[in-house]
């Protein structure tokens, strides 16, 4: 229904026409009429898209109480209209800045507060009623309200902000349901207490919640000046204090934002309906396994990630020791409604209740996992190609290499230092799209076919891209279903002695430079013993970043490390789970020693 808001321009919806079941419903109703608070633009265009015209207007008390409003024919999404006939609006001091204070002149402004006359001239100056509101006035005389003065944030450099300009601009990611932009006295820079949209996140199937808000933030923050971007923000696991009309208690959010930057501590809270839960035999040992595994007390409203810094293979983990203590089994599917504690209990308590058993014993270490291979894992992994597979194989390499050296003038490093056999796995830092093509056009035609691609499902599952899935040895890994299936097939693949393209830090760089690594690897480097080789690629960051939407010409480089031996990244006398991180933590070193060097 998008396509019928151009057709707003000369009044007409095509809406009624396409849903006039709905319409005969609502055949009294001919104008929706909106104020008292601002109105979403996202709930204006979905009625226009649903064949209503929905109005909004501005006034208040002390201007009897209207002071704009939109038309029927003559509209804004997003405005509250041209003024009312009688009727004057102007902007107070816009300081070269497209909004300012909202300024009100006509028959309908009142006389004065009763009995207040100090309060009245402050509000009335030379016939003008200053309403406190910030707005701007475009060139067709509409009216767009940008917030309150008193909660204009104003800068050590003199700019000011209008929070609920940015905030606005936040909230166009769906990841995001609520966000107040602060300045804290303490901390002096643009802070954020950002309330998620779980139910979005639980429809997407993504659990990453951190790393996907960091995303989200870096991404819009990017588009931004540097003053208006957010530095810094606290995530929390409830919406957000409002008025009764829906505005932020912004006074409210400023204290919540300091409890939460300052201490992560929570008070313990039990509901009603926990008693049933914390008094079932198997949710009891459940919590005593999750006490005596993080070394530190458990409260029910915890967020395994944001509270307890579990990432998605450390809950995996989390779900095969509760599996192992309890005997009771959380699926894939399961798991995607479980954020806190409490989740994964209720969960428990239901499965129990369910009578949902494992049918076989569980391994709750890695290197039991990685050593059982499912048939179905197996199968989804060529291990030999046929003739045709391997001549169009062949043929894209050059093409690869061509294409490289043309348009990014591609230069490679270190050739020498790759070994013709495998297992070993390799491991380039992520700027683009890019890489795992640049790595595949800077290697022979006939070492390429030794080398499998992991890479996010989401990505592999593309229409244009499945068809070749299996053809270009591309393994796809899901960060929420099927996480054991996708490391079960890299630990196939090394003891296939293949080799494997790993990136480690899991996500595209926001800024070219190199983030921190998953332990996926120091899993796989540590089980099962493979060597690394890290490689450094240059320039492609500058060629397609994730804030471009289409890649450009720029010169790339790529460099292959020295091949490092699973015996110098393992350290001894060390917990298997503190070592995972370990190993990837000195291989990030490694590669950023490489860097150095280019």
């Amino acid at each position: 229904l998008n396509i019928f808001l151009p057709l707003r321009k000369w009044n007409i919806n095509l809406a009624k026409i396409l849903l006039s079941p709905l319409h005969k419903k609502f055949s009294k109703v001919r104008l929706f009429i909106s104020g008292g608070a601002k109105l979403d633009i996202k709930v204006a265009k979905d009625f226009y898209r649903w064949g209503f015209t929905l109005l909004e207007g501005y006034g208040l008390t002390e201007a009897s109480p209207v002071v704009s409003f939109n038309l029927p024919h003559k509209f804004k999404f997003g405005s509250v209209g041209l003024p009312i006939p009688g009727v004057e609006v102007k902007i107070k001091n816009p300081q070269n800045q497209r909004w300012g204070e909202i300024l009100v002149k006509g028959e309908n402004i009142m006389l004065g507060y009763y009995k207040e006359e100090d309060l009245t001239k402050e509000v009335i100056k030379d016939g003008w009623l200053h309403t406190k509101d910030l707005g701007f006035i475009d060139k067709q005389g509409f009216l767009f309200i940008q917030g309150r003065s008193n909660e204009t944030i104003t800068l050590s450099s003199g700019k000011k902000i209008n929070p609920e300009e940015i905030e606005a601009l936040y909230l166009r990611s769906p990841f995001i349901k609520e966000i107040c932009i602060l300045l804290p006295e303490k901390i002096e820079r643009l802070s954020a207490v950002i309330f998620p949209d779980y139910e979005y996140f639980k429809s997407q199937k993504v659990t990453q919640i951190k790393e996907k808000i960091r995303w989200e933030i870096e991404n819009i923050s990017k588009k931004l000046p540097p003053y208006q971007r957010i530095h810094q923000y606290v995530i929390t696991s409830e919406p957000l204090p409002k008025t009764t009309l829906g505005k932020l208690k912004r006074f409210q959010i400023e204290e919540k934002f300091y409890t939460l930057f300052e201490s992560s501590q929570k008070l313990k809270r039990e509901l009603p309906q926990d008693k049933e839960i914390l008094s079932h035999p198997l949710c009891q040992k459940a919590l005593t396994y999750l006490s005596q595994k993080l070394k530190r007390e458990i409260h029910l409203d915890d967020h395994l990630e944001l509270d307890l810094g579990l990432d998605s293979l450390e809950q995996i983990e989390l779900f095969l020791g509760f599996q192992k203590a309890t005997g009771i089994k959380i699926s894939d599917e399961d798991a995607l409604g479980i954020f806190t504690v409490r989740d994964a209990l209720r969960k428990l308590y239901e499965l129990s209740i369910q009578k949902k058993l494992p049918s076989q014993a569980v391994s709750t270490q890695w290197e039991e996992i990685l050593s059982q291979i499912p048939p179905e894992v197996k199968r989804l992994i060529p291990l030999k190609q046929n003739f045709l597979e391997k001549m169009v194989n062949f043929i894209l390499s050059l093409f690869l290499i061509i294409l490289t050296k043309v348009f990014f003038l591609l230069k490679v490093e270190g050739k020498n230092n790759l070994p013709r056999e495998g297992p070993y796995i390799l491991c380039p830092n992520h700027n683009s799209y890019l890489d795992g093509l640049i790595v595949a056009s800077s290697c022979s035609p006939f070492l390429v076919q030794k080398i499998y691609f992991l890479g996010y499902s989401k990505y592999f599952k593309h229409p244009l891209l499945r068809p070749f899935v299996k053809l270009f040895r591309l393994i796809s890994i899901d960060p929420v279903l099927q996480l054991i299936e996708s490391m079960q097939a890299c630990s196939y693949i090394l003891k296939n002695s293949k080799i494997l393209c790993l990136f480690p830090e899991g996500a595209r760089s926001p800024d070219g430079k190199i983030q921190s690594f998953k332990k996926g690897i120091g899993i796989l480097v540590k089980e099962l013993g493979v060597d690394v080789l890290p490689v450094y690629i240059k320039g492609t960051y500058e060629a397609w970043s994730r804030y471009r939407l289409f890649p450009r010409p720029y010169r790339v480089k790529i460099v292959f490390g020295k091949k490092i031996s699973a015996y110098e990244l393992i350290e001894k006398d060390l917990e298997t789970q503190e070592l995972y991180q370990i190993i990837a933590e000195k291989l990030r070193d490694k590669l950023i020693q490489l860097s150095e060097n280019v």
